[in-house]
């Protein structure tokens, strides 16, 4: 056990090698370690018993075998003899596993799938067996769990698994200890803390605080002002976390406001104007550095300030009104005040000190009243000032004068302002002649005329073709209707269209229709197919309708035009044969024939066109693939689509389709060379490029990136070489040793971005330096030689260099001046032998020193140091110096005093033995017994003594009988010290001297002696002396199977497109298995599988890799991942066996497009709805992943109204309000959207937006006629011809129309909302000559709107009262000799016509004549036919 203290019992000695007590003792026994390091000792006492010498530890030992074994011999001497012994030193759990590291950094994107693999750097325990490292744990958490792992040498090693997807805005960073667990009682544990930084990736849209932004800012703010700091925030880092700012929306927003593309700051950049825009609806986006966008919307209301004036507008003014009528309206007048809130209410008011007042109205309407009757006799002028105020601050108003005529009524009579009146007329007066004039006052009035209508119906339908001159003839409508021309005039006849627009012209002296301007009838109608004008001819005395339609038909004056001059059509490569792509169709704003006919394309190879009508009955082009893609012949390439309307001539449009084929992996990569040949030197420093290999793929994107890795190749080359995953440039990362390792092969393999690979092998051959010192090793050596013996061998050693080539050549050499000399043997052998006799008395003693020195450069050298001492013979008489010596020795002296030395050569010292002076002169002898003392060497012959053993033998095993095989008897072998030299100097083997036999010293383990080369070989020599002889032999150690075949990994991942074609192979990492021959590995088999079966393929080299070959094609979809178990099986008995398991990841490719959930979707939207309100959110899902499964939302085939209108969210598929909708100008819209996933593969559904009408059209009036003057007597007379209508659509178009009640009209409905406004009994003038008549039409619809029509309708007079005088007779004093038609005077005639008020005038020498002024006018008005009262002229005297 180790660590146990120095001096513990190990062994009896003697007991184990059958010897006697104490014969260890007496046999000078010695126990020999490897390094001359003593760990074992006899027990110093007994001599019998083995000791330890120290505290073994087994780890600084042994290191970390598995086993460890100290070989030692037990020498004997008096006879020579070896035990060849062993130690085995057994582990205890003194150590820890450790980590390399205290805290170990893994950098890991986020975007990272669950189920990736991390390899860890594995701990060290220096224990071995059960006290090794066993396990790993880690910490607890929500992502990773870690994997111990196996490698072929045994030693295990952790793999960090992760189980959840990572977030590196939730968490940045995380700590993870890891625990080493070996297998001791109690377990000893190391840990080191794994650190691992989470990447960010671009997987955060900007986000904004608010989705909602409210700000308000006033309408006077000067330029630059800030109105409001938007805020995005996102959540990743660095240039993906960095936001620009940017505004989307209309042009005249843009105008407005500008934004601060770093801050957000929104500022104000026009003047600003609460009266034409009261808020901005302003949309806010934020793009990060990876091109995700978030977006916000911001509503700014624009405060009101007091910057607008109160008006007033003047709907009715009546300037002249007539006296003596109370609550006459003078004026209806409406106020506003284009502010809001205070700033917008308004007082209304005018002076107090007048007879007229203000009455409020609905919606700030107002009339300006008499406040009673007036009397034009006291005031007929007034000046009235109405003032409008508002309630802002400061508080602005508007004045409006007003001039009001008191009109005179005949209220009062005729009075003569004298009771008579002389005039003096001479005589001889001409007849007629003016006497004078004398005033009466009275009012008069026009009478009108009589009208009756007579209500009719008539169809016309009339054809016009379009962009006819001015002036071109429809048809002669007298002809048409059956009329005489003169009564086109008579009847004021009138075309009215219900636009209002005079498209025709009626020429009453011809009595044609022509039309009043050029036509175009797409401007007219659009699309629409036929284009019809509807309008009406009006005849009044009778009154008649004519309903009449126009049709406009079309020329061929467009081409056709596509929206887009430029398609993009992506297509993918492995797209089949048939499939359809729809295109977008061209507009052509003709109809009918002369509408788009046909779609043409230009001629290729590729594609043809074909025409398909959808449900609205529009005919779009369709491309139809007829022979497949291949995107690594051609990229792109360009068609020419063209539109063809049917006119004669037919006009044309093109549009370019630029057709994109999109790649699929459907390329292995292809090394540029099969075989790369290279050379390194050993002992290059770690970062040395050896060699890079390069790999092209002809797909493109992530199809063609290339990633490179080793494959199925030994742990020896992963520590030794690493690969650059992208470069494929191979580093040196371990130490090159010749001497151990010569050459390097490895497989590399590329794979591509779809799973596709290939491989290259890379031979590196390593060139060897000079780097090691030979070695000089000694088989046998003797220190001692006896004088005068010629030619002795002195020691037998053997020479190597582990280099090679020149560095491994060497020299071997003694100083000259020496007399021995170095004769070769055989292998490297060496023999140093005396040159000739030698002689003690010469020289007792010679240093030699051996050099070896390599041929390299620099030449390295050796040198080993031996002392020989030269024994003596007895070839030398003993001589005194001197004849006698004479010494003094004082009596009584004590035995052995010694008395003195003589001087001279004299051998030995004199001792007085007996006390007595007796002398005695004693010599020392060295014997030294040797063998024959020849200087023949005997060799072997050519052929080699070949042993076989199996492997795994225990120790001491029967291997042969080497006296047997080399003819000699046993005490040969000892008597000429036989011995056993492995090549290697290792101590495999050992001889018996007693039996002869050669033994097992050591488990032989053939994998670590030989690894996987086979034969397994050991060399040796066996080497006798007296005579020198050298025997080569080898031993070939048989392999059994006792290691079963693992692979490297315990699971291999393969990525598999799923377009691969079935009979694809793919190549696997082998398994290794140590054993050799028929153990070695020898077949593979897999998991029953429905896709794949097993392919045995054998290199060059005579391994065999497992293929797989997929049968059956993938489906992504179906299936995303496989599972199966690849055995590999030996061919021992029983056959061993290993397993690992191989994922597949089926890969996706763009097979599936699109799919909407609904194939219709339809939505209902109030017109009034705000913009940026969202309408619907679309929804399709595509079955593909990643890339492929990204959907974008287009419209496809929009029209301008609808791209005008609608937006959509090419992400979400959110489709937004972008300008107002209006029911009156559409009512529905049919939307295609088109969802595109990231291959190009696309669907299409429809979007039918039906917008609801609100109460948002107050109802219109259209006059038609107006007679504003009308008779009195004549009952339902036809005032006025109008119709009413209402763009709302249901109840909010239905509408009822109405005047007041307390007035004798009425109103008549005709046909389609024709009105006609009559009396509804006979008139009197003289009751009321006037009347203001309020048209009132309303809507039924919420809330309810009404439209008023004003009417003042004055009454004619006719002559239905006779005049009448005041008095029976007048008398009147007349001048004689008056001049004629002297006026003579004035008498009022009662009348209740204006126009028959008149004076009596009375001329000389004529008839009565009655004359009257009108009051208004002062103009004469002779009344004619009129019955004269009686007048009594009398003359005057002068």
């Amino acid at each position: 056990m180790e660590e146990t203290e120095t001096g513990t019992f190990v062994a009896n000695l003697s007991k184990d090698l059958g010897l006697r007590v104490g014969e260890l003792a007496q046999r000078g026994a010695q126990v020999i370690f490897k390094g001359n390091r003593q760990h074992l000792q006899l027990d110093p006492q007994t001599r019998d018993l083995l000791l330890l010498n120290e505290k073994l530890d087994r780890e600084e030992l042994c290191d970390s075998a598995e086993q460890c074994v100290l070989p030692f011999q037990v020498l004997l001497e008096k006879p020579l003899q070896f035990f060849q012994a062993a130690l085995q030193v057994r582990d205890i759990n003194d150590h820890a596993p450790e980590f390399p590291a205290r805290e170990m950094l893994l950098k890991i994107s986020e975007m990272t799938t669950p189920g990736k693999i991390f390899p860890l750097k594995m701990a060290q325990d220096l224990d071995a067996g059960s006290n090794s490292l066993q396990s790993y744990t880690v910490s607890s958490n929500p992502h990773f769990h870690v994997l111990t792992r196996t490698r072929s040498d045994g030693k295990k090693f952790p793999e960090l698994v992760l189980d959840k997807a990572l977030d590196r805005e939730e968490q940045h960073q995380l700590r993870l200890t890891i625990t080493a667990l070996d297998g001791g009682a109690p377990p000893r544990t190391g840990t080191s803390e794994i650190q691992i930084l989470v990447l960010d990736s671009n997987d955060n849209a900007p986000e904004f605080a608010y989705q909602l932004y409210e700000a308000m800012v006033p309408e006077n703010s000067p330029l630059g002002s800030l109105v409001i700091t938007v805020s995005a925030i996102d959540l990743d880092e660095g240039s993906f976390g960095m936001v620009s700012y940017a505004l989307f929306q209309d042009d005249d927003v843009n105008q407005t406001f500008k934004i601060n593309a770093l801050t957000g700051e929104i500022r104000v950049r026009d003047t600003l104007d609460f009266e034409k825009f009261q808020s901005y609806h302003l949309d806010v986006e934020a793009t990060d550095g990876g091109g995700l966008t978030g977006k916000c919307s911001l509503i700014i209301k624009v405060l009101d300030v007091n910057d607008n004036s109160p008006e007033l507008t003047m709907s009715s003014l009546n300037s002249h009104i007539p006296e003596n009528l109370p609550g006459i309206i003078v004026a209806v007048f409406s106020v506003s005040d284009a502010d809001s809130g205070y700033n917008q209410q308004v007082i209304c008011s005018i002076d107090d000190n007048i007879p007229f007042l203000l009455r409020p109205s609905v919606e700030n309407f107002y009339t300006l009243v008499t406040d009673g009757p007036l009397d034009r006799e006291k005031k007929s002028e007034y000046n009235i000032t109405i003032t409008v105020t508002d309630l802002g601050t400061p508080r602005l108003r508007t004045q409006h004068n007003l001039t009001v005529q008191v009109s005179d009524v005949n209220d009062n009579a005729p009075t003569f302002t004298q009771a008579s009146y002389t005039l003096l007329v001479p005589e001889n007066s001409s007849p007629a002649l003016h006497i004078g004039t004398q005033y009466l006052a009275f009012s008069w009035y026009i009478s009108g005329f009589n009208l009756s209508f007579i209500m009719g119906s008539g169809f016309g339908r009339y054809v016009v073709t379009e962009e006819t001159e001015r002036g071109s003839f429809v048809v002669n409508l007298p002809k048409d209707l059956g009329l005489g021309l003169e009564e086109l005039a008579a009847r004021r006849t009138r075309v009215a269209f219900d636009d209002n627009k005079p498209y025709l012209l009626l020429d009453f002296h011809t009595g044609d229709l022509l039309t009043n301007e050029k036509l175009d009838r797409e401007k007219l109608c659009g699309p629409t197919e036929p284009c019809m004008i509807y309008f009406q001819i009006l005849m009044d005395n009778p009154f008649q309708i004519y309903q009449a339609e126009l049709r406009i038909m079309d020329i061929n004056d467009h081409s056709p035009a596509f929206q887009d001059k430029d398609m993009v059509l992506k297509i993918i490569e492995n797209t089949a044969q048939g499939a359809i792509f729809r295109l977008t169709r061209a507009h052509d704003s003709d109809g009918g024939l002369n509408g788009i006919q046909n779609y043409t394309i230009n001629p290729n190879s590729f594609f043809h066109i074909k025409m398909n009508e959808n449900d609205d009955g529009m005919v779009y082009p369709e491309l139809v693939l007829d022979k497949a893609l291949d995107w690594e012949e051609q990229q792109e390439f360009s068609l020419i689509l063209t539109a063809i309307d049917g006119g004669s001539p037919p006009r044309s449009g093109t549009a370019t389709i630029r057709i994109v084929v999109l790649d699929i992996n459907d390329n292995a990569p292809q090394f540029s060379q099969e075989l790369y040949e290279t050379r390194a030197p050993e002992n290059s420093p770690a970062g040395l490029l050896i060699v890079k290999v390069s790999a092209e793929d002809d797909d493109t994107g992530v199809n063609a990136e290339v990633s490179y890795s080793f494959f199925d190749v030994s742990e020896d080359i992963q520590t030794t070489f690493e690969i650059n995953t992208f470069s494929g440039e191979i580093i040196l990362r371990g130490l090159l040793d010749y001497e151990l390792v010569k050459f390097y092969k490895m497989n590399v393999q590329a794979i591509d971005g779809g799973g596709l690979s290939a491989r290259c092998t890379v031979w590196v051959q390593i060139l060897d330096t000079n780097d090691n010192t030979p070695e000089l090793i000694i088989s046998s050596l003797s220190n001692y030689i006896v004088e005068n013996s010629p030619e002795t061998q002195i020691a037998v050693f053997r020479i190597r260099d582990r280099d090679s080539g020149e560095n491994g050549k060497m020299v071997c050499y003694i100083q000259e001046n020496v007399p021995f000399f170095l004769k070769p043997s055989v292998d490297n052998f060496y023999i140093l032998m005396t040159e000739g006799a030698l002689d003690r008395e010469s020289r007792s003693e010679y240093n030699i020193t051996i050099t070896v020195t390599d041929l390299g450069t620099p030449r390295l050298r050796t040198q080993h140091n031996l002392t020989v001492q030269v024994s003596d013979v007895n070839d030398n008489a003993p001589t005194f110096t001197q004849a006698s010596y004479t010494l003094l020795v004082p009596e009584n002296n004590s035995p052995a005093l010694h008395i003195g030395t003589p001087e001279g050569p004299f051998p030995g010292r004199l001792v007085d033995v007996g006390g007595a002076g007796t002398l005695s002169h004693s010599y020392r002898y060295e014997v030294c017994l040797t063998g024959d003392s020849g200087t023949g060497l005997a060799q072997a012959g050519l052929e080699s003594l070949h042993y076989s053993v199996a492997e795994e033998r225990e120790i001491g095993s029967f291997v042969a009988n080497l006296a047997r095989d080399l003819g000699l008897e046993l005490e040969d072998l000892s008597a000429r010290e036989a011995q056993v030299v492995c090549d290697d100097n290792e101590k495999h083997l050992y001889l018996d001297l007693l039996t002869g036999d050669l033994l097992l010293n050591e488990k032989l383990d053939r994998e670590e002696l030989c690894s996987t080369t086979e034969p397994c070989v050991l060399h040796f020599q066996v080497v006798l002396e007296n005579p020198l002889q050298f025997f080569q032999a080898e031993l070939h150690i048989r392999d059994i199977n006792d290691h079963s075949p693992t692979f490297l990994d315990k699971e291999i991942l393969i990525k598999i497109s799923e377009s691969t074609t079935t009979g694809t192979t793919f190549l696997m990492e082998s398994a290794q298995d140590l054993d050799a021959g028929n153990n070695s590995l020898q077949n593979y088999t897999i998991s029953p599988s429905s896709h794949f079966c097993i392919k045995i393929r054998e290199s060059g080299d005579g391994k065999i890799y497992p293929e797989l070959v997929l049968n059956r094609m993938l489906d992504h979809e179906a299936e995303p991942e496989l599972r199966l178990t690849l055995t590999a099986l030996d061919g021992g008995s029983p056959p061993r066996s290993g397993t690992t398991l191989v994922l597949i990841k089926v890969l996706d490719i763009n097979d599936n497009a699109p799919e909407f959930a609904q194939g219709l979707y339809e939505v209902q939207v109030l017109e009034d709805v705000p913009v940026g309100s969202s309408i619907i959110t679309i929804s399709a899902k595509d079955l593909d992943k990643g890339n492929y499964g990204k959907i974008t939302y287009t419209f496809f085939h929009a029209s301008e109204d609808i791209r005008k209108t609608f937006e959509i969210n090419l992400l979400s598929g959110e489709v937004n309000l972008t300008s107002q909708l209006d029911f009156e100008t559409i009512q529905s819209y049919s939307i295609n959207i088109q969802a595109t996933d990231g291959g190009g593969l696309s669907e299409k559904c429809s979007l039918l937006v039906k917008v609801l009408d609100i109460n948002d059209n107050p109802p219109e009036i259209a006059m038609s006629s107006v007679t504003n003057t009308i008779p009195e007597n004549a009952p339902e007379t036809i005032v006025a011809l109008f119709s009413v209508r209402d763009h709302d659509a249901g109840d909010n178009g239905r509408m009822i129309c109405s005047t007041q009640d307390d007035l004798p009209f009425i109103l008549k409905p005709t046909f389609k909302n024709f009105f006609t406004l009559v009396t509804e009994k006979a008139l009197d003038r003289e009751s009321r000559s006037e009347y203001n008549i309020t048209i009132t039409v309303t809507d039924l619809g919420t809330p309810r709107l009404r439209t008023q029509h004003n009417l003042t309708v004055q009454v004619s007079d006719v002559n239905d009262n006779a005049p009448t005088f005041t008095q029976a007779s007048y008398t009147l004093l007349v001048p004689e000799n008056s001049s004629p038609a002297l006026h003579i005077g004035t008498r009022a005639i009662k009348t209740a016509h204006l126009a028959q008020a008149a004076a009596a005038v009375l001329r000389p020498g004529l008839r009565p004549v009655a004359e009257g002024i009108a009051e208004e006018t002062r103009a004469v008005l002779r009344v004619m036919n009129l019955i004269p009262p009686t007048f009594r002229c009398c003359r005057q005297r002068a």
